[in-house]
Formats: structure tokens, sequence, C-alpha cells
């Protein structure tokens, strides 16, 4: 469709939507002015113990992480605390404030990208 749109479609889809900023993966979608919103985001492995964060960004929307991510109930826009780091592995510890404590080996933890939330 992106060839045979005009610029009248492309702003009624985007109004349809709610002008999102970000696609479902946390890329960044331009806006009308070709406009990039920029967040200060780092991969979740950076993290310290005790930081509140937000998911972001998947890096790698493969669909074994993805239906990983989805089986663990963590999303992009959900805001998480880094209880724990384990030292033998590196995986972490995660603990959203109405649920339990959700574990992420290094590997999918590196595919994560984060920013910081207020507490």
């Amino acid at each position: 469709m992106e060839h045979v749109s005009s610029d009248k479609l492309t702003n009624s889809l985007d109004d349809y939507l709610g002008n999102p900023a970000f696609d479902p993966h946390g890329d960044p979608i331009p806006d009308r002015n070709g406009k990039v919103h920029v967040r200060d985001i780092k991969p979740l492995t950076d993290c310290a113990l005790g930081d509140r964060i937000r998911i972001a960004r998947v890096n790698d929307p493969s669909d074994s992480l993805l239906h990983l991510l989805d089986q663990k109930g963590i999303g992009i826009g959900m805001v998480f605390t880094v209880e724990a780091r384990q030292a033998f592995d590196g995986s972490l510890e995660l603990r959203s404030k109405p649920g339990p404590i959700s574990s992420l080996s290094a590997q999918v933890a590196s595919q994560l990208l984060v920013e910081a939330v207020e507490p």
C-alpha cells in the first residue's frame, strides 16, 4: 500500500491508530513531519538492582523470542523493578507491581531495551 497511498489516506490511518510514535516492537514511527521521537533506552542487562524500568523495544523480533515473552506476560510498555541478578549466569529477576517475579536469561534480557521510570 505504501506506493499507492495518498497523504490523506496516510493521515487518516495515522489518526485512526491514535498517532502512534512506536510500532508493536518498539521501533520509532516518524510523525507527519518526518520527526522521530528519541528515547534514552539501554539493554535490560545494563540495569542495576532496584531500577524501575519500562520495556521500550525488542531487538530481536523473532517468533520464538516473542512467544517466550508472551508466555512470561512481558510486553512493550510494561513496568518492572529489577529484583535480582544471578552471579552464575547473569539471569535477571523482574517484578511488576501487581504480579509475580519473572525470571529472564541474560540472552533474553540482552534483547530487551528499556527506559528508566521515575519512582
